[in-house]
């Protein structure tokens, strides 16, 4: 070989080996602006509310968990990684690292297949059917993608087909808040209602949103990443009942909600008429 081909060669090779880096450094970039755009707190699986129809109760021994009565006994001898309270004569429970559901005899109603599960709710409970992917870890500013959700009955059967969404919540009256997206945890898609066909009930388009009770539903406009922005009050249809001029809006029970209005606490009937009350006597 000749000193001008030597020299031919080891040009080749170079501009080979520069391209390479150069796309290799373009691709890093493009996943830290990705995540810079879109950094969301990996959600940790919902914590059932404390109520179960049934006398058992989780308890931990050994670094697993079982049930015990009343007596402290073990009814459920300790053998999952986690477990949650019954609902719905059903338990969440993690062995292996997937979860599944079992009855108060302690069987598998529902196999453990799942990445993540949440209680059963008005018959149906939330689970994650695919892995979300973690591509810079699950620390503080970790971003996990593409995991995907779907709600299934007590039998196990899907109420729909899995779908990727940044956060769904239990049903409540019929009516589940979800918000679709990419970005588990994340706040970059607005929020609607399934129903328990697995059909839109009220389509995305508020900024938060809150489980119906007794009717009537809290959401948001203009806020972000749950900051900001005014609350009101929908129907089932989807109709502002309340307008949407509070800073905060609560829950209705027995009739009535508390909300925040400027500096001044209320509590509401459904109508919206108003009383002020102390701000200790809404968030005790």
């Amino acid at each position: 070989m000749n000193k001008a081909e030597h020299i031919n060669r080891s040009c080749h090779v170079l501009t080979k080996n520069l391209v390479s880096e150069i796309v290799f450094l373009l691709a890093i970039a493009f996943l830290l602006w990705f995540s810079a755009m879109s950094v969301a707190q990996v959600p940790l699986p919902q914590v059932p509310d404390g109520k179960n129809d049934d006398t058992l109760q989780p308890a931990l021994q050994d670094g697993k968990w079982g049930y015990v009565a009343p007596s402290r006994k073990f009814l459920i001898p300790p053998q999952f990684e986690s477990a949650g309270y019954f609902s719905e004569r059903l338990a969440v429970v993690e062995l292996n690292g997937r979860f599944g559901y079992i009855s108060p005899n302690g069987r598998f109603v529902i196999q453990p297949r799942y990445f993540r599960a949440g209680p059963f709710k008005d018959g149906f409970a939330w689970v994650v059917t695919r892995k979300p992917l973690a591509p810079f870890g699950r620390g503080e500013y970790g971003v996990a993608l593409f995991g995907q959700v779907t709600y299934i009955d007590h039998s196990g059967r899907e109420l729909m087909r899995p779908f990727s969404a940044e956060h769904v919540s239990n049903f409540s009256e019929g009516l589940a808040v979800v918000r679709p997206g990419k970005i588990v945890g994340g706040c970059s898609e607005q929020v609607g209602y399934v129903d328990t066909h697995g059909q839109w009930a009220i389509r995305p388009q508020f900024d938060d949103a809150r489980d119906f009770s007794e009717g009537l539903a809290a959401v948001n406009r203009g806020g972000k990443c749950h900051m900001g922005g005014k609350w009101g009050y929908i129907d089932k249809d989807g109709k502002a009942t309340i307008p949407l001029q509070y800073d905060f809006a609560g829950q209705f029970k027995n009739g009535h909600a508390c909300v925040k209005e400027a500096e001044t606490w209320q509590l509401i009937d459904a109508k919206g008429n108003g009383v002020p009350v102390r701000e200790d006597e809404c968030l005790r």
